[in-house]
């Protein structure tokens, strides 16, 4: 998959209605185990995607009115389709990418004073990328290997 955080638009129209997670138009696929944008494929049932969250076929709704996405073809409806399909793309852009950018880290003392700076914002290069894999007792979505440290990351 190819420049898959591209694929977003800021137009808004990737949500049907606000509310929760099943009511939101389903922006990725999945075709014979790799994540496939819903502009990258083709109408209705020749797609060959399958939901990221159930697994169930997948139908591409390439129309001129609403904004492009996928729906099971059965109708129904499913909770994790997307969070998953948002999940897997994540993992796939770190993956791509190779850097991150991390939040400033501070911290609020109890002498009321505005907050301490401990390490600005910052942009990371990976140095190497695991998904799923064990790291001591836990299994974080990516393993991330920056100037020689792991950093666990839950997505």
């Amino acid at each position: 998959m190819k420049n898959i955080h591209n694929g977003f638009k800021s137009d808004g129209l990737r949500q049907t209605r606000p509310g929760t997670t099943s009511d939101k138009q389903i922006p990725f696929g999945l075709r014979d185990g790799q994540l496939c944008h819903i502009d990258e494929v083709e109408r209705g049932l020749r797609c060959g995607c399958v939901c990221p969250g159930c697994e169930a076929p997948l139908v591409a709704r390439l129309g001129a009115k609403n904004a492009h996405h996928f729906a099971h073809a059965s109708g129904a409806a499913c909770e994790g389709a997307y969070e998953s399909a948002l999940h897997l793309a994540a993992k796939a852009v770190l993956q791509e990418e190779m850097h991150i950018v991390l939040p400033p880290v501070t911290a609020k003392l109890a002498n009321n004073r505005a907050p301490v700076e401990f390490a600005p914002e910052k942009d990371h290069t990976i140095e190497s990328i695991a998904l799923e894999r064990k790291l001591g007792s836990t299994i974080p979505d990516v393993t991330a290997v920056i100037s020689g440290q792991k950093l666990a990351i839950e997505i």
